[in-house]
């Protein structure tokens, strides 16, 4: 019913989006790590704040920076990854609405359900 290019585009499509949910997975689980590292970074700052009357301003000027420093890259390190993950799926939504629309004025007698079924049923 639908020309083969469109169901093999469509399947490209999920592929890829298929391909780029396992590193995310990944990167998520991460991010609950990094959310337990803010947890102890938060109680390290807590504790620091008590102690904070033992140390010189220098060095608890230094202390801190170096802590905030360490947060801060490590929000970086997985920010740098998922970012260009969650481009590429942009994109792919962007090709997938892209081939709805070219399916839907190739196709105008057929229904969204109709479209949508012919396509899941090639997957």
């Amino acid at each position: 019913m639908i020309d083969k290019i469109y169901i093999e585009s469509a399947k490209r499509i999920r592929k890829d989006y298929t391909s780029l949910m396992e590193p995310l997975d990944y990167y998520l689980k991460q991010l609950e790590g990094m959310s337990e590292m803010f947890s102890g970074a938060i109680a390290d700052l807590e504790k620091f704040n008590s102690e904070l009357h033992t140390k010189t301003k220098e060095s608890a000027e230094k202390e801190l920076h170096d802590r905030l420093l360490k947060v801060e890259e490590d929000q970086l390190k997985i920010q740098k990854v998922i970012e260009p993950i969650n481009k590429k799926i942009e994109d792919l939504r962007k090709e997938e609405d892209a081939l709805w629309n070219q399916i839907k004025m190739s196709y105008p007698n057929l229904s969204e359900d109709q479209i949508i079924n012919e396509i899941q049923k090639n997957l």
